[in-house]
């Protein structure tokens, strides 16, 4: 299960970033698009995982 989580956070990582890597100009833009993603593999399954769960307890009452 986490070995299946890290795979995820890292291809949603790596992808991303590989792809814009050709319009990067500076240290300082890597860093920033590299921080956006990095939030976003981590804010965007938690979110969903608290949608989720939120639904399931909904569903059990």
């Amino acid at each position: 299960m986490i070995l299946r989580v890290l795979i995820v956070i890292i291809c949603t990582i790596a992808v991303p970033t590989i792809v814009v890597l050709h319009d990067i100009q500076s240290a300082e833009q890597f860093v920033r698009i590299f921080t956006i993603y990095m939030l976003a593999a981590i804010l965007v399954p938690a979110v969903l995982y608290g949608i989720a769960r939120c639904a399931l307890a909904w569903l059990d009452r």
